[in-house]
């Protein structure tokens, strides 16, 4: 705490504390977190995520697919959320071009 504490007073306050972040949003690039994890799959020529064409599915599943990664998460899914439970069949948390299929058929 010594360093942060500018003042000396032995409390540190929020002026304190500032300080200054630089946030980068980039387009393209959707499996830069769920890597960590291992479920997306990697071009090797590139060593980035594969990022697929969205005209698999129906035009509801593409529409909310807003990472183009081909599948639909929960947080992507618009509608509600006992809605897509139902629909995801195996229960990985992801609604995919087949799931969607099925339940649009």
């Amino acid at each position: 705490m010594g360093a942060l504490d500018r003042d000396g007073d032995g409390r540190l306050r929020r002026s304190e504390l500032s300080g200054k972040a630089t946030v980068r949003i980039e387009l393209g690039r959707p499996g830069l977190f769920a890597d960590l994890a291992g479920m997306r799959q990697r071009d090797p020529a590139t060593a980035r995520p594969v990022v697929r064409d969205r005209s698999a599915g129906p035009v509801w599943f593409q529409r909310m697919d807003r990472n183009r990664d081909g599948d639909v998460s929960r947080g992507e899914f618009l509608g509600p959320l006992e809605l897509f439970d139902t629909w995801d069949a195996d229960g990985d948390g992801i609604l995919t071009v087949a799931e969607a299929e099925r339940v649009s058929e």
